[in-house]
């Protein structure tokens, strides 16, 4: 959308809530565009215990097993 520097200082905040909604703005001085207004992206919030109740962690979860661990470091006997 294009509008006049006049238009933009009647009516500022209608075009800041058109930006945010995703209509880039444009401000012209003399018919000669002279800046843009558009929307920022908001930082997404993180929910933690999004999962709580629904997933289990079994006990041996951080169980090493000792034949993993030869295939990644050796035999310690050899």
């Amino acid at each position: 959308m294009k509008i006049s520097i006049i238009e933009a200082q009647e009516n500022l905040p209608k075009y800041l809530e058109m930006a945010q909604r995703g209509v880039e703005v444009t401000i012209s001085v003399n018919d000669v565009p002279a800046c843009k207004i558009v929307g920022i992206d908001q930082p997404t919030t993180k929910t933690f215990g999004l999962l709580r109740g629904k997933a289990t962690i079994p006990d041996d979860f951080d169980h090493q097993d000792q034949d993993i661990l030869e295939m990644f470091y050796g035999n310690e006997d050899s």
